[in-house]
């Protein structure tokens, strides 16, 4: 069944309540970066254009997970953020977290056309809504592009609360005619033996004998021709599926395509070009912050204050970007004392107040990032694709040489095309290295990965799945371990919720593989993010609810609960920290009212108003700005114990031999 088409207003209206609490809680606004565009061009141009949003913009970095139809919601989380100031300079994603990744740094706002030369009559306030512009004059249902038989069935299986309940209902029928065809197998033979022994005779053996065999014999025909119907359905499914794949998702990289080339995008090339002149005419710079940590504010606009503990030299390295942080590590924990103390029992924001040589420390340490930034930010794409000849996590636009050597004229959409490729469900992308490019591609595979590649004419191509296999969120990328004083956040957003602190039972093989395969998907990211433990106050997960990652039949009210619950959960993000516990009641019944196309609706199952998100299930997680900066900083290397010290002290409880230190 076709997809009703939507419109823009009918996303942004369903969140206006979210925006008007955001508004009242912040009325200066919520910027929470520092770094920031200076554009040259004046306010008043900008309002003769019709732009009502004329504010310099501040700018974060955005890690966003796949999970399918569930980019709607990223969309919706992304839209809050936009809308309250915040706009993004380095984006990553895998799967559906690439395609809005993509699609964020191919578009424009309207205040960036006017800046860029571009029309403004086609965008919108924020790169969001015209993300979700295209969104809504697609029919998912046509992203599932196989043979007919393939699209009914997989339309159908994932539409509404799948529980699999359908899945086993088929295998326990499936069972049943199996066991029909053993049993009256059986049967038949029995009654034709009973009657070729009783043949002649008149008696009532013979009668049962003669029916019985008949009746066996037409429920082992009804059996056999269900499973004979089973097994053709099953051949013919494999005859229809594309190699390796069912789907061949031309529809999809086709329509990512269209959308790129709406906004001047057709190669590579021009993809580049569009960010070195945002970066050329927007003259993202680094707009030093208001203070380093609390009560930190007065010393902003005075010179470096020197300390007896920390020496002129010392500082001067911390500094100097020139100079790597590791290089001073050592000496720092040396001559500054309490460090390590500090860092375990952070102050709170109202009461915190660092010793004088911990703030010599600290002002060093934000120098340093205002010396790191002298040169202007530069904006990165960072798309996850996996590598399946090669066994290989390729991050596009970056790996791009070791593919297609120095040809950028291919589209973009290839990128997306790689990283969404859900391994069986659509087809593996294949890339065929060009022969005038091998020696070029070659080198690169040397350069970046040590490896000197041989290709032959049978191995000269790479096949490409969806990059969730490796790395469904890949959170690291922007992690640079010499800015021990971020000047953006990296803003992660995870898809369906889930709860590390219940236990996962498996009791069944379907069990067994799932958490095999979830297990490998998410320990990458995972073990980062527990090595960087910081980086639990800017990650959240939001809650899809009952919709399935895979309905591509979503109807228009649950495309507009997807959105509902991005925006939800970015709002809590933002306001978490100076939220009273009537202010969560107050946006948690908001969900219960959501304007539709239909009407009302609430996204919760009964009157209880259960939404989940980190910050209303875990300690110590919630973000805001200045005092994030300021715990980035204690949490940094300079301040941790040294490895080799916490593996005595592990030893020194299981071996008794071994004194604790």
């Amino acid at each position: 069944m076709p997809q009703v088409k939507m419109n823009v207003s009918d996303f942004s209206d369903s969140v206006t309540p979210l925006l008007e609490f955001l508004r009242r809680k912040f009325p200066q606004g919520l910027g929470i970066s520092d770094i920031v565009d200076n554009p040259d061009i004046t306010e008043q141009v900008l309002k003769d254009k019709g732009v009502a949003d004329t504010a310099p913009r501040r700018y974060v970095d955005l890690v966003l997970e796949g999970g399918g139809v569930h980019g709607i919601a990223l969309a919706g989380y992304t839209y809050i953020l936009e809308k309250m100031g915040n706009s993004f300079m380095s984006t990553a994603g895998t799967s559906a977290g690439a395609i809005n990744s993509m699609l964020l740094h191919c578009v424009y706002t309207k205040r960036e056309a006017v800046i860029l030369d571009q029309d403004p009559a086609k965008y919108y306030e924020t790169r969001s809504e015209k993300l979700l512009e295209y969104l809504s004059n697609k029919d998912l249902s046509e992203l599932v592009d196989g043979h007919r038989w393939w699209r009914s069935l997989i339309l159908n299986a994932f539409t509404g609360k799948v529980r699999f309940s359908n899945l086993k209902k088929y295998f326990k029928k499936f069972r049943f005619y199996a066991v029909l065809f053993v049993v009256n197998l059986l049967l038949l033979l029995l009654f034709m033996a009973g009657n070729t022994f009783l043949e002649g005779t008149q008696c009532l053996s013979h009668t049962i004998s003669r029916w019985g065999a008949i009746v066996s014999g037409i429920l082992l025909f009804a059996a056999i021709c269900f499973i004979t119907a089973q097994l053709l359905r099953g051949r013919m499914l494999y005859l229809f599926a594309e190699r390796l794949g069912i789907n061949p998702g031309d529809d999809f990289e086709g329509w990512v395509s269209r959308c790129m080339a709406d906004n001047g995008i057709q190669s590579v090339t021009d993809l580049k070009n569009k960010l070195d002149k945002e970066g050329k005419r927007l003259h993202y710079r680094y707009d030093k912050c208001s203070k380093a940590g609390p009560d930190y504010a007065a010393q902003e606009d005075q010179p470096l204050t020197r300390s007896t503990a920390v020496s002129d030299t010392l500082q001067d390295k911390i500094e100097d970007p020139r100079y790597s942080i590791s290089a001073v590590k050592e000496e720092l924990k040396n001559r500054v004392e309490g460090t390590v103390r500090l860092r375990s029992a952070a102050p709170a924001p109202e009461k915190a107040s660092a010793p004088e040589p911990m703030q010599a420390v600290l002002r060093s340490l934000e120098r340093r990032v205002e010396n790191f930034y002298h040169e202007q930010p530069v904006k990165q794409l960072v798309i996850v694709a996996a590598d399946i000849t090669n066994e290989t996590k390729v991050e596009f636009p970056a790996m791009h040489p070791m593919y297609w050597g120095s040809d950028y004229s291919i589209s973009p959409a290839q990128y997306v095309r790689a990283s969404m490729s859900i391994p069986f469900f659509f087809k593996p992308l294949k890339v065929s290295f060009a022969a005038s490019q091998l020696k070029l591609i070659q080198e690169e595979w040397y350069k970046r990965m040590g490896v000197r590649k041989q290709f032959t004419e049978e191995n000269n191509y790479s096949l490409f799945v969806d990059g969730g296999l490796i790395s469904n969120f890949p959170v690291n990328v922007f992690y640079n371990p010499e800015i021990p004083v971020p000047a953006k956040p990296t803003i992660g957003v995870k898809l369906e919720y889930e709860d590390d602190g219940v236990y996962k039972s498996i009791r069944s093989e379907l069990g067994l593989v799932g958490s095999m395969v979830s297990t490998m998907r998410y320990f990458y990211d995972r073990d980062f993010i527990n090595k960087h433990n910081i980086y639990r106050k800017t990650v959240r997960s939001i809650d899809t609810g009952n919709i399935n990652w895979l309905n591509f039949n979503l109807s228009s009210r649950e495309k507009i609960e997807l959105f509902f619950r991005g925006a939800l959960t970015a709002t809590i993000f933002l306001s978490r920290h100076c939220m009273t516990g009537q202010e969560e009641q107050e946006l948690l019944s908001y969900g219960k009212s959501v304007k539709g196309t239909e009407g009302v609706f609430s996204i919760y199952e009964g009157q209880e108003m259960v939404f989940h998100t980190e910050d209303f299930s875990l300690d110590n997680i919630t973000f805001e700005w200045e005092q994030y900066k300021f715990d980035r900083m204690l949490a940094d290397d300079f301040f941790k114990q040294n490895p080799t010290e916490l593996l005595k002290k592990d030893a020194a409880l299981v071996d008794p031999k071994i004194q604790k230190p």
